[in-house]
């Protein structure tokens, strides 16, 4: 029983590093695009990406979709992108 219980742990840990991996590449590849992914979040869990946040089109919106499915090792891509413009409690005040 040990055993079992030492296999599932070692690959909740392993699965949380790939994860990490897959975030940080994923944040990567949206950051590189010409598109202002500022109020975008990404995260991963057992290798599905969610984008969360406001893009301004369509475009933008299936744009970051492509791009982050694209990364190697994403099972798949969950949206909950919403289009429209920027509210003013999005923006944030610079000093």
């Amino acid at each position: 029983m040990r055993t079992i219980a030492t296999v599932i742990l070692v690959g909740l840990f392993a699965c949380s590093d790939v994860d990490r991996r897959l975030e940080h590449d994923v944040e990567q590849i949206l950051a590189a695009q010409p598109i202002n992914t500022e109020h975008v979040e990404v995260s991963v869990r057992h290798g599905v990406v969610k984008l969360e946040g406001r893009v301004t089109t369509p475009e933008e919106r299936d744009r970051l979709i492509a791009n982050a499915r694209a990364v190697d090792g994403v099972r798949w891509v969950e949206d909950r992108l919403v289009i429209g413009p920027l509210r003013p409690r999005d923006i944030q005040m610079q000093p």
